[in-house]
Formats: C-alpha cells, structure tokens, sequence
C-alpha cells in the first residue's frame, strides 16, 4: 500500500464525510453481524457480533475529518488511536481483521477493499505508525490554508491527478528494495505537486552519545523530503526542492531540525539538482525497462543452468531425466521436495504392487510441506548498512546507479552520505584537511569556509551552546589558552585560529598561514576575563561584552567551539566516579560510526579494558581536534618510546598523572575565581580509555602500549587544578571496587554496550 495524500478543497470536507459516513452505514444495515449502534457527524458506533462476542468500537470525528478522527474499542477503552485516514479505510481494516479473526466472510465493499492491509484490531488501536499523517506539517501556507488531505492508493492517484506512470514505477521500486517503510508520497492534487518522503533508520548506525553529538533523536527517523513540482511533467518539469528534519507521532506535524538536517540538506540540494539536469521521463523509462529485460534474461538463463544441474544430480540418484525435470517443474525447482515425491512415488509403487495400498495412500501433494510465509520486520525507516571497513570517505560520493531509477538513486544516496559526514566539511563538502576522523561534523579551515562560518551565520547556533555548556566551555577555553601561553605554540595550537577580521571581512584578522601567537593571548585574555557571563547571561549579552573589549573575542570563542569535533558533556554527579576526587568529570566521545563499529567488533573477539591516559591541559587543544594518536616517532612525541610505538595507558592513575606536567616555559597562573577553569594554565587531564585487549598490547608493567590507535576509545576526562593534586591517591582501573564505579557511571551510556 502506498501512502498518499490528496488535498481538496475546505468546502468539499462535510461532503466527503457523509459520503464516506453513507458508504459504511449501507454496507453495515446489508451485513448480518455488523450493525451501526449510533451515528452521527460526531460519532459513529460499530458493532461486530459472533456466536462467541460483540465487539463494539466507537469512532469520534472532527471538524476536519479526516484529520484527528479518534479510533477506541470496547476491549479497552483506554486505548486510543487518533488517525488521519477516511472512515472507509478505518472501516475496512477492522472488518477485515475482525473476519480474518471470526472466519467470516469479508462483505463486498464499495471501495477498493484488496488495497487496505491486514492489521491486528487492537494494535489498530494503539498502533503509531512512522510513515502516518501526524508526521504531516501543514503546507508552506499560512494556518488559513484552506486544504485538506486524505490517503489514496496510487492508482486512484493516476486517475484523479493525472500521476505520471514512472513515479508510480520509482515508489514501487524503492518499496522493493528498501522496504515499505522507507517512502511516502503525498500528492497536492490541485496544485499538481507532491511530496515524496524518504524515511531513514539511524537505530543501527548510531549510540545514544553519539545521536546526541550529532543532535539527533534516535526514537525517531530522519525524514528527506523532495518535494516534486509537478506529478504530470515529473523528470521533465521544475527541479524538486530539498528539505531534511525529524518528527515524531507526538509533535503533531511539526517538522524539527536537527544538527546534522543542514549539511544533509545542502548534500542532497546539490545532489538532486546536478542529476535533475541530465535526466528525463524517457531517457530514465528507456533505462528501467532495459534493465528489466536484462535481469529477467539473466534471472531465465541463471533458472535454467541451475535447473540442468539440478536434473544432473537427481539423475545420479538414480532417477530418470524426464521424472526429474516433472518432479522439479511441480514444486518450482525445489531439489529436496522434488526428490521427495520421487522417492514417495517410488515407495506408493512399490506398496501398491503388494497389495498394501492402505499404508501409503497419501497423495503426492500432501507430502510437500507449504512454503512457509516470510514477513518483512517493521522499522523506522531505509537500513544504513555500516562496515568496518578502510575505505576512503571519497568513495561516498559516488553516484549510485540509476538503475531502479531517480528516488532509488536519492535515497541511496544519502545512505551512503550519512556515515562519514563527520569526514566532510559542512560547509564545501570536501575532506577535512587535518583528517581528524574524530566525532562530531564541523566547518573545515579553508578560507572560503571560515568567512562564510564567521560572516554570513553558517552555525551560528554555537551561540546556543555557550549559555547552555558553560563548564564544556570553560574547558575548551582553557585548552586553547593553555595552548596559546605555551613554548611550544607553535606545535601544539594546532590548528591556529582563523578569525576573520570584522571590520574587513575579506581579510583574516587570525591567519595559520601568517601566525601570531601574541595576538591570540591577548585576544584570548579578553575571553577569559568574560567568562562569567556565559553562566548569567545569554549568549547575546556575552557577545555585545567581549565586543566592547576585543571584537575578535566572540568570533575566536565561537571557532573554538565550532571547531572541537569531539562530544563533550558534564557527567551528573550521581554518574560520577567518586574515587577520580573532582568535579570536573566529563564523558568524552570522540570516536566517529566506523571506528566505534571496528572497536566494537576487536572488543567481542578479544574483550576490553580500562587504562588511564595522562597529558598537560595544552595538549588537549590538539587532541580534541586530531584524536588520540600514536606520537611515537612524531613532532609530537615528548616522552621517548623506550616501551615501544603507541599510544602510551596505564592502569595507574598515578603512572598517567606523572605524563601531565606542562613542558613548556615556566608559566604564571591566571588571575581568576577558585571555580573558573578558562583562565587556569596548570590544569591536569587523565582521560579513563577503552582499550582492546588483543595479543597487540604490550604490557611491561603499569606502563601499556597500544600501537593500534583504533583499539583505544576515549571514555571519561577528568580536570585537576595542579594546587589540589594532593588530594588525588594513587588508582587503579583494574579492582573491582573501581570497575564497579565505571560500571555505574556507564550504565547508561550505549557506546559500552556489545552490539
């Protein structure tokens, strides 16, 4: 069944009731167990009866029927269903399920009765299903749109809108290969126009922490709509237009963007419009019908060589070719149940040659057990299909085939896209320059992308986060000025700001290309001394603040956010690790959908366990935004590798703290409040990882080497002021009074959790 939507007029929904209304009460006075107990243009009352039970069920409709029609059933009148489909059709799926049930007739219906699916009543009642019409928003009009809806299949479609027959042709092939699920199409047949819907599954893509770095909802699908301008012309009319949101049954049509929704919708804005342009009804209906013949004739060719091997085989059984080619034809190329009847053929023939016909009296079809019926899982949406693999994200780009044509090609498409958008620039789709490989998508440091960053609004919404994450972005300053105050700048404030200057925006005010690390502390400075409006005011307050000081402030504090692609969140303090002694506890997510499913995977073949990973607050500006890499051997290396390449754990908290101190030239602490992390240089950092135990991880001692970057996951962080340090003991990750507390602060976190 194919879900689509036709708007009529506002003065055509009284007359649409009582003909719907009409249709159902004649039908029900002809039946003999169906009666109408009450109706009206209010309510109506069903009654179904059987020699076992009367089943009553009462549907109250609106005003704007057939939105907000509400569905009960006596069983339970608790239970609710609000529906936006036609009485007929409400109608038509609890006759036919109540039949199906009672084994009763099915009573000619009026209307196209063999479209309508089977459904259990009750989950009729209760069911919410994602492809409904509460996931509808109201038209780009204004709340005076004076349209309505209703669902048609799409022949009737075809007739009454004049639907081009390859839109019909591409639904049906999407359904096919992607499920039922997956598309919607809801058609505007007064204005000619219809919006195709493509719902994705991110349930088997993403964890919960990472849905939430990417500001998604896992509860829900991601919904693509193209919204095609013109159902007769289709391919060959206006160029269809883009958008990229969620809903949800409960949001009552509202459309609710998302973090990702924007870079999707550019992707899949230049994708549509850059195949639009070479594609026609005929050009893609030539296609399609070639590539029907061709898998039909290789589909023939493929039944008959494997038919002549079967034939082969049943002949060295000792059976004759003629019985074997009879045998397979009856039950459709099974070789096992063909062999069956020849044998239970065999064994009647002999039977019946002694008399002993009683015995084996069976038919030969009576032998033959049914093909079982295999029914398709519900879901969300299209599957994104996620590997292991170490393939380049360049190959996500690539154009699907067009062979089950335009909507399959979109769909795919954008499958393929959602995985690594973490990898691409949110702004000019390219690779990432650094190639971080970390979480979370950002803008990259190109310079057409930073000054449209900066200049024109593009994330803009970072503002948000400043009010919102005031500790998260205590932390993110205090690495950068951390980074910015050390000898080693140079190194490690990597990547360098790019700040365009406001008072000439064709110009960067902070270049990579031409560093000054002067610059950046005395605009950082300025950040610093801010700090405390980010927890009493909103982020407009704090922007005109940092503006009356430094005009480069805010935009340097809004790169700094924008630009750190690791997920970082304040943990609860009853999610805490109690024993880590401090406040500042954050759960720290860096790892991308792939290398997540890659360790995921090391992790069920050779288990996993926790080691702390110690460096200076400078470092972590650079890590933030690279990852946790192995320095061995790098520009980067500080410690020597006399234990091996790697990445450098230990079980100890005290081995990992003895990594933290800075070493860079001796440093004065910033003035501040006790609590305030931004303008603190000395801070020290153990991130608490997750690390593979595979036969290549070295172990001398407390000290751990991991040369395998992928085995290692960041999990926790945690922040020291270096004056407290003497209240943190030595730990270890390995006793079970410590896994039990990692056990409590992760019960929760789906990132842990064996897939």
């Amino acid at each position: 069944l194919h879900s689509i939507r036709i708007e009529v007029a506002m003065s055509d929904r009284q007359s649409r009731f009582q003909r719907d209304l009409s249709a159902v009460v004649t039908l029900c006075s002809a039946s003999d167990f169906i009666e109408v107990a009450d109706s009206s243009d209010e309510v109506l009352v069903l009654m179904f009866k059987s020699a076992q039970e009367v089943s009553e069920y009462t549907l109250n409709f609106s005003a704007d029927y057939p939105d907000g029609t509400v569905v009960c059933s006596s069983k339970d009148a608790t239970l609710l269903k609000t529906t936006s489909e036609p009485l007929t059709t409400i109608f038509t799926k609890i006759c036919n399920e109540w039949c199906s049930k009672h084994e009763v007739s099915m009573p000619d219906l009026p209307w196209e009765s063999n479209l309508v699916q089977s459904m259990d009543v009750e989950a009729y009642v209760t069911q919410v299903s994602v492809a409904s019409s509460e996931f509808t928003e109201a038209s780009d009009g204004d709340d005076g749109d004076d349209y309505d809806e209703y669902d048609y299949d799409i022949q009737d479609m075809t007739e009454e809108a004049a639907l081009h027959s390859l839109l019909e042709t591409e639904v049906a092939a999407v359904q096919k290969a992607f499920g039922d699920n997956a598309i919607e199409c809801r058609i505007h047949a007064g204005i000619d126009e219809m919006d195709v819907f493509f719902y994705i599954d991110l349930n088997n893509f993403l964890d919960n922490h990472t849905a939430t770095a990417w500001g998604v909802k896992l509860s829900e699908p991601l919904v693509i709509l193209l919204h095609i301008r013109s159902v007769c012309k289709y391919l060959d009319g206006l160029e269809p237009q883009v958008d990229v949101f969620q809903a949800s049954p409960s949001s009552k049509g509202e459309r609710r963007k998302v973090g990702l929704g924007s870079q999707m919708k550019k992707i899949m804005q230049t994708f549509v419009s850059q195949q639009w342009k070479s594609l026609s009804n005929v050009t893609v209906e030539k296609m399609l019908s070639s590539n029907a013949q061709a898998v039909a004739e290789n589909q023939q060719q493929k039944k008959q060589v494997s038919q002549d091997q079967m034939i082969a085989q049943m002949m060295e059984m000792g059976f004759s070719a003629e019985d074997s080619l009879d045998a397979l034809k009856s039950t459709s190329n099974d070789l096992e149940q063909a062999c069956m009847m020849l044998t239970q053929r065999i064994c009647n023939t002999a039977a019946t040659a002694v008399g002993d016909t009683a015995t084996h009296s069976s038919s030969v079809e009576s032998s033959v057990d049914p093909i079982p019926i295999v029914r398709r899982q519900e879901s969300m949406g299209a599957q994104i299909e996620l590997t292991d693999k170490d393939e380049d994200p360049q190959v996500d780009k690539e154009v699907p085939a067009l062979n089950k044509g335009f909507l399959a090609q979109c769909l795919q498409y954008a499958l393929n896209r959602i995985h690594s958008l973490n990898e691409f620039c949110v702004i000019c789709d390219e690779k990432h320059v650094l190639e971080t490989g970390l979480i979370k998508p950002c803008v990259c440091t190109r310079e057409l992308c930073v000054f449209a960053f900066q200049t024109l609004g593009v994330m803009a919404d970072a503002a948000e986060a400043i009010a919102t994450d005031a500790d998260v972005v205590d932390l993110l300053i205090a690495m950068a000025n951390a980074a910015a105050h050390s000898s080693r700048a140079n190194l490690i404030l990597d990547p360098y700001p790019s700040v365009v200057d406001p008072v000439n925006p064709s110009q960067f005010a902070m270049d990579p290309k031409k560093k000054d690390f002067e610059h950046v502390k005395t605009v950082m400075a300025e950040v610093v001394a801010s700090r405390d409006n980010l927890l009493r005011g909103r982020a407009s307050n704090l922007k005109q603040d940092l503006d009356e000081h430094n005009k480069l402030a805010f935009p340097l504090m809004q790169w700094i956010i924008a630009t750190c692609r690791a997920h970082i969140v304040l943990l609860p303090e009853d999610r805490q690790i109690k024993s880590m002694k401090t406040k500042y506890q954050f759960l720290l997510i860096s790892s991308p959908p792939g290398k997540e499913v890659g360790f995921q995977q090391a992790k069920a073949k050779n288990g996993s366990t926790f080691a702390f990973h110690g460096s200076n607050i400078e470092n972590w500006h650079s890590i933030m935004r690279k990852g946790l890499i192995n320095a061995s051997g790098t520009k980067y290396q500080l410690h020597g590798a006399a234990y091996g390449s790697g990445i450098y754990l230990s079980p100890s908290s005290g081995v990992s703290f003895g990594y933290t101190s800075h070493y860079g030239s001796s440093r004065t602490q910033s003035a501040g409040k006790k609590d305030n992390l931004a303008g603190k240089l000395n801070l020290k950092c153990l991130a608490l990882c997750e690390v593979v135990t595979s036969k290549g991880l070295k172990k001398s001692g407390d000290i751990w080497v991991c040369p395998n970057s992928d085995h290692v996951c960041t999990r926790f962080f945690f922040v020291y002021d270096e004056n407290v340090m003497s209240l943190q003991q030595n730990l270890d990750s390995r006793t079970a009074d410590f896994q039990k507390e990692i056990s409590h602060a992760v019960a929760h976190i789906s990132a842990f959790k064996k897939r």
